[in-house]
């Protein structure tokens, strides 16, 4: 299994030089950086153009990626997220990441997430993707967040027996029914406070399910 980090700039070649040193020096992941920055033309001319639409979608231009020695838990991913979050500290460059077990098999996020019984037949679940640093500190804020929206049951980054599979999204906030507009507002308007208060970009998307009786 590999994370892939995509970087954006400024400070593109020092935030690059910085995770380059970040794993000479762990235990648990190795990493490739220049090697990956010419592949993706290479690969793309092997593949189909089905599975060429899909790695572009679930690993667009990655800049370095990230080999698990083993299988990550979710707190290795915690735990390496929040290493990117250090080894960034002082640029000015942002990142997001992506962790998958196959990048032409990309993961379906509803199948990253559990739903209790408790749920009501209607319900709803958030994707978030995030572009930090500090990622690291969404992992604080989010649970601050469900305490104070009683309809929101649970969050979590997207993980299934394969182990984390952080694809298009990372994290989905479950709803225990289906929330109201004003609802999913006031809570959207929450995240958005939260998330600008430590400089957290993110993509956020509420998707709808029926349960079958």
């Amino acid at each position: 299994m590999k994370s892939y980090v995509k970087l954006y700039g400024p400070d593109f070649l020092k935030a690059l030089e910085n995770l380059e040193k970040m794993t000479e020096e762990d235990p648990v992941i190795t990493g490739e950086a220049q090697r990956l920055l010419m592949e993706p033309a290479k690969l793309m001319s092997s593949l189909t153009p089905d599975s060429r639409k899909v790695l572009k979608t679930i690993c667009p231009d990655w800049t370095i990626s990230f080999e698990w020695r083993q299988t990550p838990s979710l707190e290795n991913v915690k735990s390496l997220i929040e290493k990117i979050d250090k080894a960034l500290y002082g640029t000015k460059a942002r990142y997001s990441i992506t962790t998958v077990s196959d990048p032409l098999a990309p993961p379906i996020p509803e199948d990253g997430v559990r739903v209790p019984s408790a749920v009501a037949n209607s319900y709803a679940i958030t994707f978030f993707k995030f572009i930090g640093p500090p990622i690291f500190k969404v992992f604080e804020i989010f649970p601050k967040i469900i305490e104070n929206h009683p309809v929101v049951q649970s969050g979590s980054l997207l993980s299934r027996e394969g182990g984390p599979q952080l694809g298009i999204f990372d994290y989905a906030l479950l709803w225990s029914r289906l929330p109201s507009p004003l609802e999913l507002r006031q809570f959207l308007e929450t995240v958005d406070k939260e998330l600008n208060s430590i400089g957290i970009m993110y993509d956020a998307i509420t998707r709808s399910y029926q349960i079958k009786s």
